[in-house]
């Protein structure tokens, strides 16, 4: 992160499980932002192009020993009348972008497991689960462990992390990416289990872009202080009064939804 804070535990990790979620589409479809063509040959040795874009960021997590992706659904564009099975086939084309410092590739998406309930905000979320056997330990280090025993309370600091708009030409290549997260400062001003919370943070920043980035906490634990992950980045908020907000999903309403899965 660029937040130059002193981190306290997992805080490198903290700084490796943000990272960019990127959309592969065939001919000239396009979902979400701005993407960069690129060509490849197919099987019968011709060439076809994709459309390689960022839809924003995404969150690795572990929990219960189990390894999962996080981000918002209207990262993806939602298309209309679009059915959940149509859904989930249109998520093989959304992959994780890894890094190692010097190459790239992608990260292997088995499963996606969309909200059974709720709606609008609350509904707003898609929890993909990663395959252990297929997971190399680099990219293992890079999952932030999770409990329900952190959790946040209003005036918590919080540091919001994730690819901005302008970050958006992102591609796998060798040596690398080329681009990191950043993060922004804030404090909790409003939060409910369950539900959405607000950060107020600096108006001049720039949020665009950074849905399904983490929302970290830190709280004073035996007198040190400890960071967690206590959801995820869903929308900017207008200024009401000068104040400027930002708006993210609890990580219960998540952690309920993986429950219900095991």
């Amino acid at each position: 992160m660029s937040s130059k804070l002193p981190l306290p535990p997992y805080g490198d990790r903290a700084d490796r499980c943000i990272r960019p979620l990127c959309f592969a589409a065939a001919g000239d479809e396009c979902y979400g932002l701005q993407t960069v063509e690129k060509f490849e040959a197919g099987s019968d040795g011709r060439l076809r192009n994709f459309q390689l874009g960022l839809q924003g960021t995404c969150t690795l997590i572990l929990y219960r020993e189990h390894y999962f992706v996080l981000f918002t659904m209207h990262q993806v564009a939602p298309v209309p009348h679009e059915t959940l099975q149509e859904f989930q086939a249109r998520m093989e084309l959304v992959y994780v972008l890894m890094d190692d410092g010097h190459d790239s590739s992608n990260l292997p998406i088995n499963a996606i497991l969309s909200p059974t309930n709720g709606d609008g905000d609350e509904a707003d979320f898609v929890v993909a689960v990663i395959e252990k056997a297929m997971l190399t330990d680099f990219m293992r280090a890079h999952f932030f462990p999770v409990t329900r025993a952190s959790t946040g309370k209003v005036s918590d600091h919080a540091l919001c992390s994730g690819f901005s708009s302008d970050l958006q030409q992102v591609l796998m290549q060798k040596d690398g990416l080329r681009t990191a997260a950043v993060c922004k400062r804030g404090v909790v001003v409003e939060r409910m289990a369950r539900s959405t919370a607000l950060v107020e943070y600096t108006a001049h920043q720039r949020m665009d872009g950074m849905s399904g980035g983490a929302v970290f906490l830190l709280q004073l634990k035996d007198h040190q202080p400890d960071l967690f992950v206590d959801g995820i980045i869903q929308r900017a908020r207008r200024s009401f009064g000068g104040r400027s907000l930002l708006q993210y999903l609890t990580i219960e309403r998540i952690l309920d939804r993986i429950d219900e899965y095991f």
